[in-house]
C-alpha cells in the first residue's frame, strides 16, 4: 500500500513500540449512493473493531507481565 507514514514514522519493534495503521471501506459504515451514515453497519463494525482492539489489549497485556 501507498500509506503507512504513521506506522514506519512511530513504529519501532525493536525497542517494543508497535503501530497499527488500519483502512476501512466507506461501505462498512456509509451508504455510499448517498454518503449517509449507516447506523446498521456501523453498529456491525463497532462490534469487529472492539473485539479486535480487545485483542491486541489483551496481547500487549500479556506479553508485557512483569517487564514493569
Amino acid at each position: 500500500f501507498k500509506g503507512g507514514y504513521i506506522t514506519r514514522q512511530y513504529g519501532e519493534p525493536s525497542d517494543d513500540v508497535h503501530a497499527i495503521q488500519l483502512e476501512l471501506a466507506q461501505r462498512c459504515y456509509l451508504i455510499e449512493e448517498s454518503c449517509r451514515f449507516d447506523d446498521e453497519r456501523a453498529a456491525l463494525l463497532q462490534g469487529v473493531l472492539s473485539n479486535m482492539l480487545q485483542a491486541f489489549i489483551s496481547s500487549a497485556a500479556s506479553r508485557y507481565e512483569g517487564k514493569k
